[in-house]
Formats: C-alpha cells, structure tokens, sequence
C-alpha cells in the first residue's frame, strides 16, 4: 500500500443520541477489527475514544435528552491512508470546539487533585491527533486518526 492509497471502510456508523448507541459501537468495531486485522490494542484504543467522543456529546452536547434518530445524531465514517486509521466523528449537538474549549489537561496533576471528569480528551488525544475541526450547518465535524498505525503493509 503506498502513501497515496487509501481504504474507505464500509463500517460506517450512524447513531442516534441515546446510551445504546455504546453497543452499537462495540459491535461495529468488533467486526472492523475482525476484518481488517489489525492489533487488541489499537482497538482497545479506537473503542475508548469512540465511547468517549460518543458519551460527551450524549451527555454535553444534546440538552433535549436523548432521542433515536441516527440521522441528526452522530456519524462517525473511516478509512485508512497508509495504514493509519482515520476517522470523522460529526455531531448534530451544541458546539463544541476541541481546540479552544476543553478544559486544561490535567494528565499530569496527581490523581488525586485532577478534576472529575476531565480526563476524556486528554485520552482521546493520547491515542489520536485531531486534524481537522469545523462547525458547519449545525454540527461539530472532527477528523482524528489513530496515532498508531493499524496496517503495516509495505
């Protein structure tokens, strides 16, 4: 696979805002991770960031509780360039910019002094670089890709 190749993957998901939306999580990756291959840990690591980008905008980005219809909930489409996993993560709730309104990264502070709750996106930045951010027609668009390569295919 050269660098110029990349892999658009059909497990593209379509969730609505509600809690079950988790196990619809599980169950995609699962079977993307049974058909590509790739390693436990980078699917350890896709699985906890996609339940944590998925549970924020559940808890903090659709005030009107939850609802089912995956069309105006979250997308999240993949593909790989390289053999790296990247993915879009879009949201239909309140804006939410990554880039300026995370609170302050507290991985460093000891355990016991780091807020509740906070910890999400300094997880999520652990595993992935956010690439590309934008508020558009009312929803957050993100592109993150796994910082670990999924295919090492050379």
């Amino acid at each position: 696979m050269g660098t110029d190749d990349k892999v658009v993957i059909p497990e593209n998901l379509r969730l609505p805002f509600n809690r079950a939306s988790l196990s619809e999580i599980r169950v995609a990756l699962n079977r993307l991770q049974a058909r590509l291959g790739f390693s436990d840990g980078c699917g350890l690591a896709l699985r906890l960031v996609l339940e944590e980008l998925v549970t924020n905008s559940i808890m903090h980005g659709w005030g009107k509780g939850a609802h089912d219809d995956p069309e105006t909930g979250i997308h999240v489409d993949f593909h790989i360039d390289d053999g790296v996993l990247h993915f879009r993560y879009v949201d239909h709730g309140s804006p939410f910019d990554p880039r300026s309104d995370l609170p302050s990264d507290s991985r460093d502070e000891h355990l016991d002094d780091r807020p509740d709750g906070q910890l999400g996106w300094p997880l999520i930045l652990h595993y992935c670089d956010l690439l590309h951010y934008a508020r558009e027609e009312g929803q957050n668009r993100m592109h993150l890709r796994l910082r670990e390569k999924v295919l090492n295919r050379d």
